[in-house]
Formats: structure tokens, C-alpha cells, sequence
């Protein structure tokens, strides 16, 4: 018979065997971030601005009154919306009037050409009288000259039909011009007429800026804007909100010889596009200066603040490792190393709070992938 301090004693022993401390330890998940090797070049903040490839008046094309104004400051319109109508009563009589002349041409040449088909049969007929004794040389010499009086007249009247072809294109546009269009999609921003009022041929009708098609426009001194390259990306900022990215289109080749810059243009990333933008609105444009080295950089998220240093956790062996780094100037989302860390190491960057060293973590690999010009602030 088993003693009550045996069955005691077999249960204090049972409860120690199964103690966490005893059991296998479980992993804590966790997201790591690859150490980086990446460009960086110091940069100087070059004032720019934002502006429109495409702006400017649109003008009337016929002369008139002003029948009505369809937008008004502020509208958007697209590519081939009505603006305006100019009365065309007297461009639509004048185009009446070429048509009608075109069919007098046409109806001239029918008659010439009747006239040409009378006149061949009579010399035909005077030619088989050549064995007669009725036949007279002058007078088939002279229906051969009528017949060439004729075909003279047939070419005058197809040039006259052309001319009256000509007239009318031109009248039917003049119509067609009386309708006063969007040439490219954008914003009203000025008016210059009302209804009632007369236009003469080239006089402007609304101002239209596409702001769709904005860029920046920055003067950047010569010795730094020389070495940029169409197509890098650099970092910018809209009157001092988060930085975004914008692309070189093209340095001008054409120095202004007082301020010693050049002026270079550049284009906005889509999701740039997506916030509201007006052209003259100011724009920070950061632009690299010095020659460009590589760096080793941490992603912020990984750094732990202790004792006034700083330190990492490092992924190795499925274990969390402690490494104290040395660290220099702040780029983006990430810093500068300047000792502790190699390229490729993976870095606790989510729940390294709690970790402890030693301890054994999950992780999936993180994904890489290539990197553009990191850039950092000149002192």
C-alpha cells in the first residue's frame, strides 16, 4: 500500500519535471530587415517651382460677335469641349455662296464639254468629205481650231471648279471655326469676353492651363546641375510637407551668365500627381553635390535606445543577438552605419522590444530588391 507522503512525493516530482523551464522554449516571431550597401551623396535644397507645359489663350479663329460663353473661370474642360460660339450667320451664307459657285463650275464644264463633242463630230464629218469635191481644207482647219478653243475653255472652267472648291473648304472651316474649342484639357483660369461682344481674328477668348502636365522647373548652379543625368530620381518636398521623388527630364543647355545656373526640368512620380498642385507653387528640390560613395545603412526600426548607445538584434542560427553599433547620419527611413554591422545581416525590426539574448525567434526572409539613390542633407 502506497504511504500518503509517496503519493506527494510523486506529484511534487511530477510538477517539476513539467516546468517551463524544463520544456522546450517557443520561438517568438519577428520581421527582420537586410543590413544594405547603397549609394549616398550629400545634397543641397534648390528652390524650384512648379509649371505647365502646356498653357496659354485660347483665340478666336473668325471674326464676330460673341453669341454665347460656355465656361467660366474655373471650369475644367477636356480636349475638344465648346468654349465659345460666334454667330455664323454670315460665315454660313458665305459658305452657301462658294458651294453655289462650285456648282456653276461644274455645270460650265458640262456645257464646254457638249460643246467639244459638237465640234469633234463636225470635223469628223468635214474629214471623210477629203475624196469630195465639196471638201475645203480651210474650213477643217478651222473647226480644228475651234476644237482647241474648247478644250482651252474646259481647262478654264476645272481651274474655276477647283477655285470654287478651295473657297468653299475654306467657308465650311470658317463655320466650323465659329465653334470655338478646348485644344488640350485643363483649367479655365481667366476670361476675356462676354456674349455680345465682337472678335476679331486672333483676339484670346479664355486662358487655359493643363495642370495635368506639370513639372518642376528648378535654376540649379552650373557646377552642380553639369554632372546630373536624365532619368535619376531625386528627392523633393512641396513647402515642407513629406518628400516625395521626381524625376530628371533634361538640363537646358543654356547658362544664365548673371546668377552662373542652368535650368533644369523635372517630372513628377504618379503618386505625386495624386495631391493637389497649382503651377508657381514653390517646390524643395534636393539635389546631390560631391562625389557619391557607398554606405551600409540599417532600417530605423532596428535600432535600440540603451544607456545612450545604441544597439540590434541580429538574426543568426534562428537565435536573437545583441550587437552594438556605431552609427551616423539619418537617410530616409534608415541610418548610416559606421561599425557593427556587414552587408546581408538580417536585423530584428518588429517585436525586438521584448526579445531577450539568446532567444529563439521566426522570421521569413525579407524580400530585396534594388534601391535608388539614397540621399542625405549637406552640412
Amino acid at each position: 500500500m502506497i504511504s500518503r507522503f509517496g503519493l506527494i512525493a510523486a506529484a511534487v516530482g511530477c510538477a517539476i519535471a513539467t516546468t517551463p523551464a524544463m520544456a522546450q522554449e517557443r520561438a517568438a516571431e519577428v520581421r527582420v530587415d537586410a543590413v544594405r550597401l547603397e549609394p549616398l551623396s550629400q545634397t543641397v535644397p534648390i528652390l524650384g517651382r512648379l509649371v505647365a507645359s502646356q498653357r496659354g489663350e485660347v483665340a478666336a479663329r473668325v471674326a464676330g460677335a460673341v453669341q454665347r460663353l460656355e465656361v467660366q473661370v474655373g471650369d475644367r474642360v477636356q480636349a475638344g469641349d465648346l468654349v465659345a460660339v460666334i454667330d455664323a450667320a454670315r460665315l454660313t451664307a458665305r459658305a452657301s455662296l462658294a458651294n453655289a459657285r462650285v456648282l456653276a463650275a461644274e455645270a460650265q464644264i458640262e456645257a464646254e464639254r457638249a460643246d467639244l463633242s459638237l465640234l469633234e463630230q463636225e470635223r469628223e464629218r468635214l474629214a471623210r468629205l477629203r475624196t469630195s469635191a465639196a471638201f475645203s481644207p480651210a474650213a477643217l482647219d478651222d473647226k480644228t481650231r475651234e476644237i482647241q478653243a474648247a478644250v482651252a475653255r474646259i481647262a478654264r472652267a476645272e481651274a474655276q471648279v477647283d477655285e470654287a472648291l478651295a473657297d468653299l473648304t475654306l467657308a465650311q472651316k470658317d463655320v466650323d471655326d465659329a465653334r470655338i474649342v478646348a485644344p488640350y484639357p485643363g483649367v479655365v483660369t481667366q476670361r476675356f469676353i462676354s456674349a455680345g461682344d465682337y472678335l476679331q481674328i486672333g483676339e484670346p477668348v479664355v486662358a487655359l492651363i493643363d495642370d495635368a502636365s506639370l513639372e518642376i522647373e528648378a535654376d540649379i548652379p552650373a557646377a552642380q546641375a553639369r554632372p546630373l543625368v536624365p532619368g535619376m530620381w531625386l528627392s523633393v518636398s512641396f513647402e515642407g510637407e513629406p518628400a516625395g521623388k521626381t524625376r530628371l527630364r533634361a538640363v537646358v543647355p543654356d547658362e544664365n551668365p548673371l546668377t552662373r545656373t542652368l535650368a533644369a526640368r523635372f517630372e513628377l512620380a504618379p503618386t505625386e500627381t495624386e495631391r493637389f498642385l497649382a503651377s508657381g507653387q514653390s517646390v524643395t528640390v534636393d539635389v546631390p553635390i560631391g562625389a557619391v560613395r557607398e554606405v551600409v545603412t540599417v532600417d530605423k526600426d532596428g535600432i535600440l535606445r540603451r544607456g545612450g548607445g545604441a544597439s540590434v538584434f541580429v538574426a543568426e542560427d534562428g537565435k536573437a543577438v545583441p550587437r552594438d553599433v556605431l552609427l551616423g547620419e539619418a537617410v530616409g527611413q534608415r541610418f548610416v552605419v559606421v561599425d557593427g554591422l556587414e552587408e546581408g545581416e538580417l536585423v530584428v525590426v518588429r517585436g525586438n522590444e521584448r526579445l531577450r539574448p539568446g532567444q529563439t525567434i521566426s522570421y521569413q526572409q525579407p524580400q530585396t530588391a534594388a534601391q535608388p539613390l539614397v540621399t542625405g542633407s549637406a552640412s
